[in-house]
């Protein structure tokens, strides 16, 4: 019988409208229009398991401290604050200046994830760094890597270990099947595999940075001596915690790369979709089920089953019976 893990955090996503338009986002193709009521919030809160066990509540988009999502994403920090939950925003920093983080503390918001884009401007940047330490926020970063972006990526590491950063996190592109983006953006099975290289060189020469190569990162396949306990694990339904993604209309979603959600906040009871759904019963099973034909060879099966972010296989082949087509293995 199959685990049911803890439901340790939830992802609000509060509106898909953003100051910037990044052709690699994953909500480029979403209706830019509803704000998400903070009614679904509270309705949420008042499940005794999500009120039990969600520890950490992550707000996202677009991009949470735009315009006329600031209000909300205000009112949603002080919610769960007075319920004695963690926050992360996902942000990319453009507005969080002294007068804003001033504002986010007085909230009770916990952390910010600041993602960069090119071209990054590194005087802006280092403010940034300053200003949410000066608040006592922890300087986080997320770089997403691109076949246009791999090329940046050195130099982004050296100005990171240059920097007082604290935490960085890499998350390379997210195939959609799109195939016009996904031929712009995805990256060659060498940039993923030098990708990792660079990146576990970084977390040795830098140990006082907290790294996380997130899945797609293959570094395993780098070095063979990293064992399930030194990778970032996908929580995406597996593993010993988990999260569940809620959209601005309501909708669930096991994760934000999954174009269908498995229901709707607004009629749905969270729990009995955490614990029941097929989807994430399929999800839970994907690190003990036989290998696919394509991967049976491999060496690296476990790691991969409890690494890997599925949804690129699930939306290319509707089903988990297949390899990961963004394996470098498999891609070469």
């Amino acid at each position: 019988m199959i685990q049911i893990p803890t439901l340790h955090q939830l992802k609000f996503a509060v509106g898909y409208d953003c100051n910037r338009r990044c052709g690699f986002c994953l909500q480029q193709n979403s209706d830019h229009q509803p704000i998400l009521d903070f009614a679904i919030v509270e309705k949420i809160f008042q499940e005794e398991m999500v009120a039990r066990d969600v520890n950490l509540v992550t707000l996202t988009g677009g991009e949470p401290t735009f315009g006329r999502y600031l209000p909300l994403t205000l009112r949603i920090i002080s919610h769960i604050s007075q319920l004695g939950k963690q926050s992360c925003i996902f942000t990319n920093g453009d507005f969080l200046d002294e007068n804003a983080l001033s504002v986010f503390r007085q909230a009770g918001a916990t952390r910010f994830r600041v993602s960069l884009y090119d071209p990054i401007d590194w005087d802006s940047t280092g403010r940034l760094i300053k200003t949410l330490k000066s608040f006592g926020y922890p300087a986080m970063f997320k770089y997403t890597v691109t076949k246009e972006s791999y090329d940046n990526l050195l130099q982004i590491l050296i100005r990171f270990g240059e920097s007082e950063i604290e935490w960085f996190q890499i998350k390379p592109y997210n195939r959609t099947e799109i195939p016009a983006q996904d031929k712009l953006y995805e990256m060659s099975p060498y940039q993923v595999l030098s990708m990792a290289r660079m990146l576990l060189d970084f977390r040795k020469q830098y140990p006082r940075i907290k790294v996380d190569l997130l899945p797609l990162c293959y570094e395993f396949l780098v070095d063979e001596t990293l064992d399930i306990g030194d990778l970032s694990l996908c929580h995406c339904g597996k593993g010993s915690r988990g999260y569940l993604v809620i959209g601005p209309t309501g909708d669930i979603r096991i994760c934000g790369a999954y174009p269908d959600p498995i229901g709707n906040a607004q009629t749905d009871s969270i729990t009995e979709l955490w614990q029941n759904h097929p989807l994430l019963q399929q999800v839970r099973g994907l690190a003990s089920r036989p290998k696919p034909q394509e991967c049976a060879g491999c060496a690296h099966w476990k790691k991969c089953a409890a690494t890997d972010c599925h949804s690129a296989t699930f939306a290319r082949y509707g089903n988990f019976a297949h390899g990961n087509p963004q394996c470098p293995l498999l891609a070469q």
